[in-house]
């Protein structure tokens, strides 16, 4: 037995060595990068919406997952625990709406303070660059954007065209539009056209708030149904009497099918009751 396992090793490293060698000599020819399939897409869409801090947490289940493996034999909770964490960031994360609409009101407030300044006769791209200290948290960095462009030797309308892009939003790109009206005509008005642009994007503000307050109700019952859905479904296989088939090898697998449909199923209610995403105008700018 232990020859045999002498040769195995012996065999794998000179295979081992072999390949390094030839791959030294006759490196891979470069292939063009071809572009994202449609999966590979919406993972990283996946993964930008997750922060560190839910990394770190997913990286933790994994670890819980490993060690309740090990001392139960349900290995599937090395995938459960992360996927119940996944899904459940996703599901109950009911910020998003209102820093969308705490966004919206800072681009409101942005776009007012620069209305002042041109009224005081500075020219659009001076506007701009004076403009950061106006800008709230949430568009401060793609403002920064905006202005290193600017001082970079971009064309404005170039930069305002990235900036849309940044801020990925339909009364975004209202804004940018506005904007590079003035870069072409250079005219006056702007400022007037400015603020009615502000009292516009504060009135849908108004209403943004008034739908996340009608959609109160259903998306605090849906959190109630996700929350108890995940913690059934991380402890059933841990019961005893009939629960226990579940941590046997064919069980597991049962349970995995069933674990994936319900998570399935909580991320449609989420769908459901998460507020539609608004076409855009402006399409992606090419950046360079």
């Amino acid at each position: 037995m232990n020859a045999m396992l002498s040769a195995l090793g012996a065999a794998l490293l000179v295979g081992g060595l072999a390949v390094a060698v030839v791959q030294w000599f006759m490196p891979a020819p470069v292939q063009e990068a071809r572009p994202d399939s449609p999966l590979q897409v919406r993972l990283k869409r996946l993964a930008a919406r997750l922060d560190r801090t839910t990394w770190m947490i997913i990286g933790a289940a994994a670890a819980v997952g490993l060690v309740i493996g090990l001392f139960t034999g349900a290995l599937l909770y090395l995938l459960l625990l992360p996927a119940a964490v996944i899904v459940g960031r996703l599901v109950l994360s009911a910020h998003g709406h209102a820093k969308h609409t705490e966004q919206l009101q800072q681009m409101e407030a942005w776009t007012r303070s620069l209305s002042g300044l041109i009224v005081t006769g500075a020219a659009l791209e001076t506007a701009l660059l004076g403009s950061l200290s106006n800008a709230g948290p949430l568009i401060r960095p793609q403002i920064e954007h905006l202005d290193a462009r600017i001082q970079a030797g971009w064309s404005t309308s170039h930069a305002l065209d990235v900036l849309a892009d940044e801020w990925a939003d339909p009364t975004g790109d209202m804004i940018v539009l506005h904007l590079k009206l003035a870069v072409k005509q250079r005219g006056a008005g702007l400022a007037r056209s400015l603020d009615d642009l502000s009292e516009g994007v504060s009135e849908e503000v108004k209403i943004r708030r008034k739908v996340a307050s009608d959609r109160a109700a259903p998306t605090r019952q849906s959190r109630i149904v996700s929350v108890a859905t995940l913690g059934l479904l991380c402890i059933i296989p841990l019961l005893g009497g009939p629960m226990a088939t579940y941590r046997e090898p064919v069980g597991q697998l049962l349970y995995a099918a069933l674990a994936a449909a319900t998570l399935g199923m909580l991320w449609m209610i989420r769908q459901a009751v998460a507020p539609k995403p608004q076409p855009r105008m402006l399409g992606k700018a090419v950046q360079g």
